[in-house]
């Protein structure tokens, strides 16, 4: 049903399926390849660059997607525990692929590779572990995934009260809004109007950034995958979520009390409306002039793991180093509270559909009035 569905251009929303997805599933659906083949090549898929004859580094992944958001496509991921045990087991041997040295076969492909305008990358901003081989020394994928920076190609904004906790592509998803009566709801109206539910994203402390700025850095493939602190204080608050690698397994940690039950009903694979549902890490930040600032960072498209060296207490410096991503696509959202931010806008971060390229530690939009 699923493979009918992602093919038929009446039934998919905004003509999804005449797009590479549609196309890519219809010999899935003739009978002409077999799903089993599907996810062979996907567990072994080294990711390439998006270059002319190349996948690029999401493909699968956004292949999946495509019959995942379709309506059998959500029932089987919501209600079939034999898939969903299977899936979260592929997910883990592709995790393992990704860390090994059969995975490193298109190193020289991403050392030569330029980048795309709505994905810069610049490989001379990065260490090599070996600055004279083709493939820059790296052993498995994983290793240039997390790649680190050159001293001075990210320096801090001094003159900034927030900085960019990595780099990516920023959106502004909420307008301060004083009147609002739906303490947990919020619809995007640029974002497929989904909803996203704050108050279960951010467990014991979600209603207190309700009606406040809400940023969100979503990071591509090809981005620098570690995070930063965006402001000055001091960590109040440490949680780890489990969630799910991809979609909603109910996979959540038993030993956290505090780990969010799934939401009755849900059967979406959206973004946003899934946030309490995906992996996630969530600092709580006091600071001296801000009230308090949440940082949420989510695994999305089978982020196995979130590494965070930051313990409640802390003190943090804004640009300070505090973890990183597993392999995978990513995001990491700011909240504020409405009343005790008291800052303002630098750059135009102003769309939830139209994001601007930033890189860590550069200011992001705020500065003390």
């Amino acid at each position: 049903g699923a493979l009918a569905e992602v093919c038929n251009p009446i039934i998919m929303p905004d003509g999804e399926s005449k797009s590479r997805g549609g196309e890519f599933w219809t010999p899935y659906r003739n009978g002409d390849k077999d799903m089993a083949d599907f996810f062979k090549i996907w567990l072994r898929y080294n990711p390439e660059p998006d270059m002319p004859n190349k996948k690029g580094p999401g493909y699968f992944i956004e292949m999946w997607d495509h019959l995942a958001n379709t309506k059998e496509g959500r029932r089987l991921i919501s209600t079939d525990q034999g898939f969903k045990s299977w899936f979260v087991q592929f997910l883990d041997l592709r995790g393992r692929w990704i860390n090994s040295v059969g995975s490193a076969t298109t190193m020289k492909l991403w050392m030569d590779y330029g980048g795309s305008k709505e994905h810069p990358f610049n490989m001379t901003e990065f260490i090599k572990l070996d600055g004279d081989s083709q493939d820059g020394g790296f052993k498995t994928f994983d290793q240039f995934f997390l790649r680190a920076i050159k001293k001075g190609k990210r320096p801090l904004d001094e003159t900034a009260c927030v900085v960019s906790p990595c780099d990516g592509g920023a959106f502004y998803l909420q307008e301060e809004n004083t009147r609002m009566t739906d303490h947990c709801r919020f619809i995007l109206k640029e974002k497929s109007r989904d909803e996203f539910h704050l108050g279960d994203a951010l467990p014991g402390y979600g209603n207190a950034f309700i009606g406040g700025p809400l940023i969100d850095f979503l990071l591509w493939f090809t981005d620098y995958h570690h995070f930063h602190a965006p402001v000055d204080g001091t960590v109040i608050h440490v949680g780890e979520y489990q969630g799910s690698y991809n979609y909603d397994f109910d996979n959540y940690d038993p030993k956290n009390p505090y780990a969010p039950a799934p939401l009755e009903g849900s059967d979406k694979v959206g973004y946003y409306n899934q946030l309490n549902k995906h992996k996630r890490f969530i600092w709580i930040i006091k600071t001296d002039n801000m009230g308090l600032v949440a940082m949420i960072a989510i695994g999305f498209w089978g982020v196995g793991s979130i590494i965070s060296d930051v313990r409640p207490k802390q003190k943090l410096k804004k640009g300070e180093y505090m973890g990183h991503f597993g392999y995978g696509g990513s995001s990491i959202m700011l909240a504020f509270e409405p009343q005790q931010h008291n800052i303002k806008f630098l750059r135009d971060i102003s769309s939830p559909d139209k994001p601007l390229l930033m890189k860590v530690r550069q200011g992001i939009g705020f500065e003390r009035r």
